[in-house]
């Protein structure tokens, strides 16, 4: 069953297309990766996802209905964003930063119940930000605060999370725990779509991969039939080879 479908889409901006011809469809409880160079499109296709953006042509459906005709809390409902280097300039805590991500849940009186503080307290342990909990968002670190909007987005409890670049920032320790994060959120039937820009994890770690190349999907399916040689030199321009590291496949660049 599809929770997204791309159909037709472009996007165009003073008369530049920055997006053209894009069909997707991301089933639900699947781990996606979007790849490709920079400039390839991969943010201007999430941002037409979430409703950020309008595209020019074509139609977004999420869960069989317009994005543009989903009303707000319904769509938190379904799609939770990570955004790639937010800046937060408001002194809002750590805390109530998470507990933002509970405002589609939240009465219209604004009471916090037992749940919305039991799964803040979860998000944040699971990210590794509780002890933050106190402090402003302003004051930690770039990868504490790309841990706490993941935290926000997995106390919003939403059907699908996106994200995009959700490993910048973040040291190899870190990386791999959100991987292992976001891998037990998608086998509890979550779908995650997350934008990366290591090869090697997408390849590793995801079940399907979208590549992206001048505004267009290059290819698209199984992570292990898309990223290929033959894709990734075609696509960045370099050369590279796939090796087998105790069975485990990795593409190892050689030069430019």
């Amino acid at each position: 069953m599809s929770i997204i479908d791309i159909i037709q889409l472009q996007y165009d901006v003073n008369k530049a297309t920055i997006l053209k011809d894009i069909d997707l469809t991301f089933e639900a409880g699947k781990f996606y990766s979007i790849v490709g160079p920079n400039g390839s499109g991969k943010t201007t296709l999430i941002k037409n996802i979430i409703k950020y953006l309008s595209p020019s042509e074509g139609k977004v459906l999420v869960e069989n209905k317009d994005v543009n005709k989903i009303r707000a809390k319904e769509f938190a409902d379904i799609i939770s964003y990570v955004p790639q280097d937010t800046v937060l300039e408001m002194e809002f805590s750590c805390y109530d930063v998470v507990m933002m991500g509970r405002n589609n849940k939240i009465s219209f009186l604004g009471t916090e119940t037992n749940e919305d503080i039991k799964k803040v307290k979860e998000a944040m342990e699971a990210t590794e930000v509780f002890e933050l909990k106190d402090k402003l968002i302003t004051e930690i670190s770039g990868g504490e605060r790309q841990r706490v909007l993941l935290a926000r987005a997995i106390a919003q409890d939403s059907r699908c999370i996106i994200l995009d670049e959700p490993l910048s920032n973040l040291d190899i320790k870190h990386q791999l725990e959100i991987i292992d994060i976001l891998n037990k959120l998608r086998a509890s039937g979550k779908t995650i779509i997350a934008v990366l820009h290591d090869i090697n994890l997408a390849l590793t770690y995801t079940d399907n991969t979208v590549i992206m190349k001048d505004g267009k999907i290059f290819d698209y399916g199984n992570t292990e039939d898309v990223i290929n040689v033959k894709n990734i030199e075609e696509v960045y321009g370099v050369s590279c080879k796939l090796v087998s590291i105790e069975g485990v496949k990795h593409i190892i660049f050689t030069r430019i």
